[in-house]
């Protein structure tokens, strides 16, 4: 298995917005309409067809979804506390400290080593998180950004979170994906292959946008504080997935080595999209998902050699 053949196009993607930003073969307009699109049209696309695919509920198991996301639970807060602890006080910078070093690149890391290591054994739980993670971690972190402002009322406060949910494509796309998936009509012939050609744009257009944006940044004043929600994202994420997989609940090699490898996995691209989104905390952030992809390359492998020895 080479963990280099699937993060070296991931890096090269970054890389190619970078230079084309560094060029200027591309403006700043182009970048601000490519994050822009897989924010409000690919993402809730993708959100849309992962709640309506049909799934095998037979081997469902609560404590496979309650050990994982305990653990993003455990990371999320640890990345809020480096954000106090840096003078990133602010609310919104301490909810996107949290969110990049809980949230995992799912799609493009995720599934194609899950099957290299457990094969189809690994699908329902495989299938299992990536149609929940996207959906709860987005809806989540926009929860947690459009949370209550200090000098107005209760009353004010969730009539403006009230309205800024309704008007946030992610919510949107969930509200839509939950009520078809429950009302049976799942998306079918042009419209499902509509969804589909938009979804699989996602993770290319964020990787090229998140590249043109880093060519605006100086990345050096962000390493500290992303080698330290890496530190978080790739030891202490899975480390309490692990914990709570097998020592509390359990669960079997398989299901429990997924969600261990899920929560192995780097900060996903999501994250910058939210930081951009928000205008928040964008250069950590993006040093965060650099940082992760990276480092991962050794703690993936420590941690499937771990896994393999249990």
């Amino acid at each position: 298995m080479s963990i280099l053949a699937i993060i070296i196009p991931v890096i090269g993607l970054i890389a190619v917005g970078w230079l084309a930003q560094k060029t200027r073969l591309v403006s700043r307009a182009a970048e601000e309409g490519l994050t822009e699109y897989v924010f409000s049209i690919a993402v809730p696309a993708l959100i849309v067809l992962t709640l309506t695919k049909d799934f095998d509920g037979k081997d469902f198991s609560w404590a496979y979804l309650i050990a994982y996301f305990s653990g993003v639970a455990v990371a999320w807060l640890a990345g809020m506390l480096i954000a106090t602890r840096r003078g990133n006080g602010t609310w919104k910078e301490s909810v996107l400290f949290g969110f990049v070093s809980a949230q995992s690149n799912t799609v493009l890391l995720g599934i194609p080593l899950i099957i290299r290591v457990y094969g189809d054994a690994a699908a329902m739980p495989m299938f299992l998180l990536l149609a929940v993670h996207l959906p709860i971690m987005m809806t989540a972190v926009t929860l947690m950004v459009e949370g209550p402002t200090s000098g107005t009322g209760l009353k004010t406060q969730f009539a403006k979170i009230g309205t800024s949910l309704i008007r946030n494509p992610i919510v949107v796309a969930m509200i839509i994906g939950l009520f078809l998936k429950l009302t049976g009509l799942t998306p079918g012939g042009i419209l499902a292959t509509l969804l589909e050609g938009i979804g699989k744009t996602t993770a290319t257009c964020a990787l090229l946008a998140m590249g043109m944006s880093l060519a605006r940044y100086n990345l050096v004043r962000g390493l500290t504080s992303g080698l330290m929600l890496s530190l978080v994202k790739l030891v202490v994420h899975p480390l309490a997935v692990w914990v709570l997989a097998f020592k509390l609940f359990g669960l079997p090699p398989v299901v429990g080595g997924v969600a261990v490898i899920y929560a192995a996995l780097p900060s996903g691209i999501n994250s910058y999209l939210v930081a951009k989104r928000y205008g928040a905390a964008e250069m950590e952030v993006s040093a965060t998902i650099i940082l992760a992809t990276l480092l991962s390359v050794v703690s993936l492998f420590l941690w499937l050699s771990f896994l393999n020895a249990q």
